[in-house]
């Protein structure tokens, strides 16, 4: 039970025992990462570096030990909060608030079925889990009624290089990030309890949206505040405020809003219960299925690259589906004919080199102007892998089958993880021999393909191949 959790090492041993973690698979860059900040020797597991004797003498509090393992995970809570974000635009667009996703995550197994507001409180769980604090959640008036207090001139500068560079990545493309460690804010008194209502209304969107702009179709109050400038004019006045030479301004506001700050009930949560929130989460099938989300990220980011362009996706019976078998999935309308979009399109091939394919190809994503019936109408076709290290000969006979199945398509391959691209490509001249075709130059690759990574560079390459026909 949770309830007996005292120590980091019993923490990871209830992790490692019962949660499906895989230090050595594709948990391995969480696994790097947990070692690095908690300073555990790389060559031994992570629980192995708890129990040294460096860690024996000097151990790491439990609470450390938690906030870093989120920290770990967060490339897992940005795939499902890109998703949220996919998800309520088309229930928007097809008019359907009580949108259902399917998942296929077992072949063979029936679908996982999940309302579009079941998934938006399992992406909010995993908030809460993570917040340091329990704040309450305001009206939007008494947003506006914190601001008023504290505003000050939009001309003044601020000092704060890290706020001011927070503020220049937010004005020019609305995404929320929770960077927060440089700004230096106080964090004590009527000022800190202020910053502490900020960030945790930031982060809140951040769980919840892609950027602000996303914010439009969602909630309108939000969306008042957000278009209104309220989380650039509030981390103004709170920056301004807390630099040196305001101390008479900063007193007058301390006073003012004295009796607000002892109404707010502003508690820090205890290492035991966000165990027990963890508890819970973890018992859902999103944890033990986080990988196979990978493909489906992926298609997101088609989503995001390409919806402002007529982009229609297609429901079945009221569920957006993605399942293991072909799917037609969206449709891009063009001048020049239509682009369909489908997922696991199966197609025969003769004599494939990928040791799992008898006869066939079934890329994850493909791209195909009509006649759908002739693999010649392929345009681009997408892989997804979810390996912890690069399989080089799994990659590079992925790559020779799918080019040769279809014949006109550009292919890329792209992987959660580091992939050397001449390796794979090295393979490829030494896989195709007699009759195999070398088609290396419609085939590339993108590797660390995840949340902040190389995100963009598979967006433009996608609007490249697809809105130039």
């Amino acid at each position: 039970m949770t309830d007996k959790i005292e120590t980091s090492v019993e923490f990871w041993e209830y992790i490692i025992k019962k949660r499906n973690f895989d230090e050595n698979g594709y948990d391995l860059d969480a696994t790097n990462y947990i070692k690095k900040e908690l300073d555990l020797l790389s060559g031994r597991t992570i629980l192995g570096g708890l129990e040294s004797k460096e860690k024996k003498s000097t151990p790491i509090e439990l609470e450390a030990f938690i906030k870093v393992f989120f920290e770990s995970m967060q490339p897992f809570s940005d795939m499902m909060v890109d998703l949220l974000c996919m998800f309520e635009e088309i229930a928007v667009k097809k008019t359907n608030k009580n949108l259902n996703i399917k998942f296929d995550f077992d072949k063979g197994k029936m679908p996982h079925t999940i309302s579009l507001n079941h998934f938006k409180e399992t992406t909010s769980i995993w908030s809460d889990i993570n917040s340091e604090y329990e704040i309450p959640v305001f009206n939007v008036g008494t947003y506006w009624q914190l601001l008023k207090s504290i505003k000050i001139q939009d001309e003044v500068k601020l000092k704060n290089n890290s706020v001011n560079s927070w503020l220049d990545s937010y004005e020019k493309d609305g995404t929320f990030t929770s960077s927060f460690l440089n700004f230096n804010i106080e964090e004590n008194g009527v000022l800190g309890v202020l910053f502490l209502i900020w960030k945790s209304f930031v982060i809140e969107l951040k769980n919840k949206y892609m950027n602000k702009e996303s914010i439009r179709n969602s909630d309108s109050e939000i969306y008042s505040l957000v278009s209104n400038k309220w989380v650039e004019n509030m981390l103004k006045a709170l920056s301004y405020l807390s630099e040196d030479g305001n101390i008479a301004r900063r007193q007058k506001i301390e006073k003012e809003l004295v009796d607000f700050c002892k109404e707010v009930s502003i508690r820090k949560l205890t290492a035991k219960e966000k165990i027990k929130k963890l508890e819970e989460y973890l018992k859902l099938p999103f944890w033990d299925k986080r990988y196979e989300l990978y493909s489906v990220w992926i298609f997101s980011l088609i989503y995001e690259a390409i919806k402002d362009y007529g982009l229609i996706v297609h429901t079945v019976d009221g569920a957006l589906v993605f399942p293991f078998k072909e799917t037609h999935l969206a449709t891009l309308p063009c001048k020049n004919g239509n682009i369909l979009i489908f997922s696991e399109k199966k197609t025969k091939l003769i004599n494939p080199v990928g040791k799992s394919r008898t006869k066939h190809i079934q890329p994850d994503y493909s791209f195909y102007k009509e006649p759908i019936t002739d693999t010649k109408s392929s345009i681009l076709e997408i892989e997804c892998k979810q390996y912890k290290k690069q399989g080089t000969d799994n990659f590079a006979r992925a790559l020779i089958d799918y080019s040769n199945g279809r014949e006109n398509a550009d292919v890329y391959l792209v992987n959660y993880g580091l992939v050397n691209k001449d390796r794979v490509f090295h393979k490829i001249d030494e896989f195709t021999v007699d009759t195999i075709k070398n088609n290396k130059e419609r085939c590339d690759i993108i590797g660390q393909l995840k949340p902040k990574s190389n995100v963009d560079i598979f967006m433009k390459i996608i609007k490249e191949k697809v809105l130039t026909l």
